[in-house]
């Protein structure tokens, strides 16, 4: 008689752990199965080494779980599928607008050409001659608005990825 009060005690006790371990992401499922489309290139953290911080491609999600297709080796997949439980965070790649790419490339051209510009007053510095010295700042001085434009075009032309947080637990 002992032995089963034990174990039914047991059993009830853990039953509340899974429930409130169930319970405990309420309200995030949805949002996340709303911005994961088919076909969206995730990645996730896990409690799990060998499946943390791996790219995957999302097949389904429902309320309860994620279900991806993971490439283990070039040419080698599998599926899996992922309780949220056991889901620490999950980012989704999602295509920058051609006006944050933009921006993105305006800071990078600008770095550049301040460095550009660094490098060619050193130069500058160094050289005994003051003609040279004046031949290189009117070149840095030409070059830098060209290096922030290209900047500035190629980050609208190409506007890369950014990644995104789509559930976090």
């Amino acid at each position: 008689m002992r032995c089963a009060l034990v174990i039914a005690v047991l059993m009830s006790a853990s039953g509340l752990r899974v429930g409130h371990a169930q319970a405990e992401p309420q309200g995030k499922p949805v949002p996340l199965r709303a911005s994961l489309p088919v076909g969206a290139v995730v990645r996730f953290w896990s409690d799990n080494p060998t499946i943390h911080e791996r790219l995957s491609v999302v097949q389904r999600a429902t309320d309860d779980s994620l279900h991806v297709r993971w490439e283990i080796y070039p040419g080698d997949t599998t599926y899996l599928s992922l309780a949220y439980t056991n889901l620490r965070r999950v980012d989704v790649a999602m295509a920058r607008t051609r006006g944050q790419g933009a921006a993105r490339g305006l800071v990078i051209g600008l770095l550049a050409a301040l460095a550009m510009d660094g490098v060619a007053a050193v130069c500058a510095e160094a050289q005994s001659n003051r003609d040279t010295a004046t031949g290189v700042a009117l070149v840095a001085g030409a070059a830098t608005p060209v290096v922030i434009l290209g900047g500035t075009l190629i980050g609208a032309a190409i506007p890369g990825e950014r990644w995104s947080v789509a559930y976090r637990r």
